[in-house]
């Protein structure tokens, strides 16, 4: 089989599949077959979690055998597993999942499947995932039988999909069947496979080496507006920034002195190396690189994206502003790592911005292109749910943040917004 793989897919796929590290939260009839479809695939490193024994009940849909019934699923998935892969890494959960033991469990995972039948542990799933900046697919919308062209895959954002009808909720009417289910874990599975060899996470936990291009985080990405700042330093508003949580913070000043702007750059380098976070140079490739920043970002009226990337090479991650689908392509075509998409709402953050695109650009990009994006553009704490409706998950503000007088507050309460809004969008069924 793994030959076989090989052949298939490259040596270079296949030790990203064998590097990544997956956890399965759940092994019903959806954690168990996409382990199963993970396995199958190359995927070597697991780990799985269930306090429950194997049932008769579950051998309509659930991935194991008469002479399993009694044993405890996480062993009995593992034998089964071993069957196909026996070089499979596994390890195995015995205990149920709760916000206190989530993370022990699940942190050196990159990638999660969320495959648990009760809502609240869903919700709990999901919401530790996101914030962790992990990767999450979960499922909404699975009972019953007929109806598969309308179970889908949502992209809500490179850190979060999901899977199913998103109405079909287990009940008497509409009991867990295995042709439904196991759609709903062939998609689970073909979601991590497609973000472990199309867009793999950075970091040696993918199977990643420590200088690849990295990825854009979902959550809060937070900008420098020393104008702003109610008299603060960038330092000083990028450490509170930092000390909250926020994984990526872009370096944007329009009018200080070059050597200024370095001498700042120097400092945020060394806060989000500290904190875990990437540093986005806006504008200035040259101040990117002397910065040794993560990634820079470009406008419309900055030099051509090529031209970046060959002053920059291929290690920096490189985005693009856009304001219309004609730009948003153009940029996808041209390489862009990944785009800006605004102004959503009006700003006066920048000097001569163009009109507010509105909400309808963004439902243009989720629903048209597959490439991440930031939403940028007078988003605020009152209308961030409705830019979250539109698709978007990573999500830029400026004088929200920068302008408030207790930032750490305000990232948090921001935060709490993002990840609530996130996992209500998984209900409670198998």
């Amino acid at each position: 089989m793994l030959a076989y793989l090989e052949q298939a897919l490259g040596l270079a796929r296949m030790s990203r599949l064998r590097a990544a590290r997956v956890g399965i939260g759940g092994l019903g009839g959806l954690g168990s077959n996409t382990a199963v479809h993970l396995v199958r695939s190359g995927v070597r490193h697991l780990v799985l979690a269930d306090f429950d024994r194997v049932e008769n009940s579950n051998l309509n849909r659930q991935y194991y055998f008469r002479d399993q019934v009694g044993q405890m699923k996480a062993f009995a998935l593992a034998e089964n597993l071993r069957r196909i892969n026996p070089d499979v890494d596994l390890t195995l959960i015995c205990e149920r999942i709760t916000p206190a033991n989530v993370l022990t469990v699940f942190d050196s995972c990159g990638y999660w499947v969320e495959a648990f039948d009760e809502a609240e542990s869903k919700k709990m799933f999901v919401t530790a995932g996101l914030k962790h900046h992990k990767r999450v697919v979960a499922a909404s919308g699975l009972a019953g039988w007929g109806h598969t062209d309308a179970m889908t895959t949502t992209q809500w954002s490179s850190g979060l999909a999901v899977v199913g009808d998103r109405q079909s909720a287990v009940g008497a009417a509409l009991p867990p069947l295995a042709p439904r289910v196991g759609i709903g874990a062939a998609k689970e599975a073909d979601v991590i496979l497609s973000w472990i060899l199309d867009h793999p996470v950075s970091g040696p936990r993918a199977g990643e080496s420590p200088g690849a291009r990295p990825r854009l985080p979902a959550g809060i990405y937070a900008l420098t507006s020393a104008a702003h700042s109610l008299g603060r330093s960038n330092p000083e508003v990028a450490a509170e920034i930092l000390r909250a949580g926020v994984k990526v913070l872009q370096y944007r000043e329009k009018s200080k002195a070059f050597k200024e702007m370095h001498e700042e750059c120097l400092v945020l380098r060394r806060l989000t190396r500290e904190s875990g976070a990437l540093l986005i140079v806006n504008d200035y490739p040259e101040l990117a690189l002397a910065a040794e920043a993560d990634g820079v970002h470009i406008g419309q009226d900055d030099l051509p994206l090529p031209v970046v990337r060959k002053l920059v090479g291929p290690r920096l991650l490189l985005g693009v502003s856009t304001h219309s689908p004609e730009q948003a392509r153009a940029a996808v075509a041209a390489g862009a790592d990944y785009i800006g998409v605004g102004p959503i709402f009006a700003t006066r953050t920048k000097e001569n911005v163009c009109a507010p695109v509105g909400l309808e650009y963004l439902k243009y990009v989720v629903g048209s292109l597959r490439i991440p994006f930031v939403a940028i553009g007078g988003i605020k704490e009152h209308n961030l749910r409705d830019v979250m409706a539109c698709g978007a998950s990573t999500v830029a503000l400026v004088t929200e943040i920068v302008g408030s007088p207790k930032i750490g507050e305000k990232v948090e309460k921001l935060q709490r917004i993002m990840a609530d809004f996130a996992s209500t969008s998984v209900k409670g069924e198998e």
